[in-house]
Formats: structure tokens, C-alpha cells, sequence
């Protein structure tokens, strides 16, 4: 499993390539790389995937 960070995958192709890829939209894309979330992206079997590392819990009460 190679991980890539969103931002740099993103480098290689077009934020609406890799929005058709994930399944999602290029606004999506393009506010996460904004936002500096920590989304990587894998491909496993011929398959895009994408995770996020967040810290637990997300959400202090």
C-alpha cells in the first residue's frame, strides 16, 4: 500500500481528475487541499481510495 498525500497527487493530475477518481467533487478536493486536511490517497486493486488521519477524539465536548 503506497499512501500519497492528497496535495501531491493532486500535483500529478487534475483537481477534477482526482475528484472523478475519489468519487467526490473538485470543490471537495480543493477545500480539503485548503483546509490542509490530512488525506492520503491509496490505489488497491485498480481502486482510488482516500483516508483522512484525525486526531481522537476530533471533538473536545
Amino acid at each position: 500500500m503506497n499512501k500519497i498525500p492528497l496535495k501531491k497527487y493532486v500535483e500529478g493530475t487534475s483537481q477534477g481528475e482526482a475528484a472523478k477518481k475519489l468519487g467526490t467533487t473538485q470543490g471537495a478536493v480543493s477545500k480539503a487541499i485548503r483546509k490542509n486536511r490530512e488525506i492520503y490517497v491509496v490505489e488497491e486493486q485498480g481502486k482510488l481510495k482516500a483516508f483522512e488521519v484525525r486526531p481522537f477524539p476530533s471533538q473536545i465536548a
